[in-house]
């Protein structure tokens, strides 16, 4: 269920950084569950909060390297 002022896109959305964002928005800016795809092929699946991954989270680079755990804007934190 969608909370009002809560959007959720059915396809990538394109951010001004050549980055692709996939989940909800609230206010405009990312906010709840989504993915967050980067230029250099990695991506981040979790949770968003004021545009910033926050809560739990995952964070996949292309040569398979992986970071599961908490985030905080914006950056790994906590053990993981």
């Amino acid at each position: 269920m969608l909370l009002r002022n809560e959007k959720r896109y059915l396809e990538p959305y394109e951010l001004y950084d050549r980055c692709y964002y996939f989940g909800q928005w609230q206010h405009g800016r990312k906010q709840g569950a989504g993915k967050l795809y980067f230029p250099d092929g990695s991506y981040y699946s979790g949770e968003f909060s004021n545009d910033k991954a926050e809560g739990k989270g995952r964070l996949l680079h292309p040569n398979g390297d992986c970071y599961r755990g908490d985030w905080k804007d914006d950056k790994a934190h906590g053990y993981g």
